[in-house]
């Protein structure tokens, strides 16, 4: 029977690890099974202790090391029985790891998550490694992120193929935090949907997107999760502080990616299964978060499709709450209404090139969602002179054009970015990924 070990190395930071043998040591030594770093651990023994399979079941032994080792905030003198979710502490101050087993199917039949009740709360986190669609698929997990609805793992496949990116919608939130059935039932279309766009976009080659594999559309039987590509890298976001000043170059590379990607998002034209004919994805959260750049290659990646809008024959389904810090990358007429056009990424794309060339700076100042309104109403605009006098001044202008409150005045299509910034591009210059 398989264990899966998490560790907390750090208080946001999980990695887990499924083991299929009758003893796991865990130390500062290379040839323990589950390895700690000597510098972020010296609490932590060379050889600091083991899982071990009996009749009994699975034990902790520590195996006499420095610093101890604790269950509850006491010593673990003798073996230790170890219960779901239990945490035991390396060290005083040291990492905690949980172990978790697979789970009985306690709901009969096919079993689920939803209805495990208090289970639940035994855990850092439901142990994704014992969940039917992830049975055997993959030997290690990482944490890389987490959001409000969901989390994002990086998992490490057992056949050896590359890893890949898993986004679910957290067990929890599906349980306590949705408001209502039908609240809950639009979070899981929103992120069924995400799933299906991106996998389309991407099986028709779009650039600039991630490959989707896999995804669950199903509530009552499991994770709601989507499998695709992960991406090595940096997002757009932490690239910037990587650089004083943003080459004008290196932008220049960057957003003529992301402008092919939604030009061929707004122009996407596909027919449901339904039969129904479709056409054009706008992302609606264009900002340098959700822009990933790939370390080997430069190649510039557009993420979380999670409340993307379809121009033509698609339900709305969009969320109601927007923070400031998107708010700040939406137009006037979409704080004002939640219509849905191609203005919307064209602002977001132009507000993210406007951060990226002055490194954090926004185009319209505002502490709140009130104060960006009237900023936007009244076209209180910073020039981005303001900031560089060194950029391209088609540069300068088409911003400053597109930054506009009045729709019928800002470019109107990617097609006009696309012709001013390939110009600018430069290959040779290196991304500081």
């Amino acid at each position: 029977m398989a264990i899966c070990i998490t560790l907390a190395e750090q208080p946001d930071a999980l990695s887990s690890y499924v083991f299929d043998q009758d003893v796991v040591k865990l130390g500062r030594s290379s040839n323990n099974e589950v390895q700690f770093d000597p510098a972020r651990f010296p609490q932590v023994s060379r050889h600091h202790g083991q899982i071990e399979r009996t009749p009994q079941g699975w034990y902790f032994r520590d195996l006499g090391s420095k610093h101890g080792s604790f269950s509850n905030g006491k010593p673990v003198v003798e073996p230790l029985l170890i219960r779901h979710g239990e945490q035991i502490q390396l060290g005083h101050g040291g990492p905690i790891f949980t172990v978790a087993f697979p789970i009985p199917r306690i709901t009969g039949g096919g079993g689920t998550h939803l209805k495990l009740g208090n289970f639940i709360e035994e855990f850092t986190y439901f142990p994704l490694a014992f969940s039917e669609a992830f049975l055997g698929r993959y030997g290690e997990y990482h944490r890389i992120g987490t959001g409000g609805f969901g989390e994002v793992w990086r998992a490490k496949p057992r056949d050896g193929t590359t890893d890949r990116a898993v986004k679910l919608l957290r067990p929890k939130m599906l349980v306590e935090e949705a408001e209502s059935p039908e609240e809950l039932a639009k979070v899981v279309q929103r992120f069924v949907r995400e799933a299906k766009l991106m996998h389309l976009l991407s099986e028709a080659g779009t650039p600039g997107i991630a490959r989707v594999y896999d995804w669950s559309d199903q509530i009552d039987l499991d994770f709601i999760y989507l499998v695709m590509d992960f991406i090595e890298g940096r997002s757009l976001e932490k690239l910037l502080f990587a650089y004083r000043t943003v080459p004008q170059e290196v932008a220049a590379n960057i957003f003529l990616q992301v402008a092919k990607t939604l030009k061929a998002a707004h122009e996407f034209r596909w027919t449901d299964e339904k039969g129904i004919a479709h056409q054009g994805i706008i992302h609606r959260d264009v900002k340098p978060s959700n822009i990933m750049i790939e370390r080997d290659t430069g190649r510039a990646f557009l993420v979380d499709f999670g409340i993307a809008g379809i121009l033509e024959g698609g339900e709305r389904l969009t969320a109601t709450h927007i923070a400031l810090g998107s708010a700040r990358f939406l137009p006037l007429e979409a704080l004002k209404s939640s219509q849905i056009t191609p203005s919307l990424d064209l602002w977001g794309f132009a507000v993210s090139l406007y951060v990226t060339l002055t490194r954090g700076a926004f185009p319209y100042q505002a502490r709140t969602i009130m104060e960006l309104f009237e900023a936007l109403s009244e076209y209180r605009y910073t020039p981005l002179s303001y900031y560089r006098i060194d950029l391209d001044k088609r540069v300068v202008e088409s911003l400053e054009r597109t930054l506009k409150p009045e729709v019928e005045q800002r470019v109107q299509s990617f097609d006009e970015w696309i012709g001013l910034l390939t110009p600018l591009t430069d290959e040779n210059v290196p991304l500081k990924v």
